[in-house]
């Protein structure tokens, strides 16, 4: 290391070369996301219930959120609560999916 200690070296040579690549996923994840929220609004259409049942239309959690803020008095709270909701599910999934990853490299490996 020639002398740099570790914080010097993460400031100094890892965080920059990093970050170009950082930045980069995370504006292909915000695209990615206002893209598929978008397609949403637009297919969906009006299914919108307060009270949902199986066999009546649907919607899905991103038109729900712009329903919700695109009224005459948009409910924020309502809104950040099912954003959480979607995020908690995305975070489960992709933990579930590295677990997943994880175990079969081992047993592909053993």
């Amino acid at each position: 290391s020639l002398g740099a200690t570790e914080t010097q070296t993460i400031f100094k040579v890892v965080l920059p070369t990093a970050l170009p690549g950082i930045i980069s996923a995370v504006l292909l994840a915000i695209s990615r996301v206002i893209g598929e929220s978008a397609a949403l609004i637009y297919t969906m259409g009006t299914a919108i219930s307060d009270n949902p049942e199986i066999l009546q239309p649907a919607t899905t959690l991103a038109v729900q959120i712009w329903s919700i803020m695109s009224g005459e008095q948009p409910n924020f709270e309502l809104a950040s609560a099912i954003s959480i909701i979607i995020l908690v599910v995305v975070l489960s999934l992709n933990i579930l999916v590295k677990a997943i990853t994880t175990r079969l490299n081992r047993k592909w490996e053993a």
